[in-house]
């Protein structure tokens, strides 16, 4: 199978897509690891996406990290990936905040 080509990019750069409207989202099986990383299944819009992260990005500000495997070039790939508005993303990532600290 060969590889799909985009054309109608400018300098090698794709346009991030418009976000989802996010009608309903719910979180559960909230963890933590080693580290104190906050991992959670996510579902949004009916939709469960198992094992998204919790993560800070260069000036300490949460994110949603979706699932990802590093590949054999050492990059990283994601299993899945929704855009998110920052307000959603926001509202997410609190609760699995709140849903970790009332689980003790």
């Amino acid at each position: 199978m060969k590889a799909r080509t985009t054309t109608n990019n400018q300098n090698n750069q794709t346009k991030r897509p418009d976000p989802i409207v996010v009608s309903s989202f719910k979180v559960s099986g909230v963890r933590t690891i080693s580290n104190g990383t906050p991992f959670a299944d996510v579902t949004i819009n009916g939709v469960t996406v198992y094992g998204c992260a919790v993560k800070a990005n260069k000036d300490g500000e949460a994110f949603l990290a979706w699932p990802s495997s590093k590949g054999s070039d050492g990059r990283y790939y994601k299993h899945a990936w929704a855009p998110l508005s920052q307000e959603d993303n926001d509202t997410i990532t609190t609760e699995i905040y709140k849903v970790m600290d009332s689980n003790g």
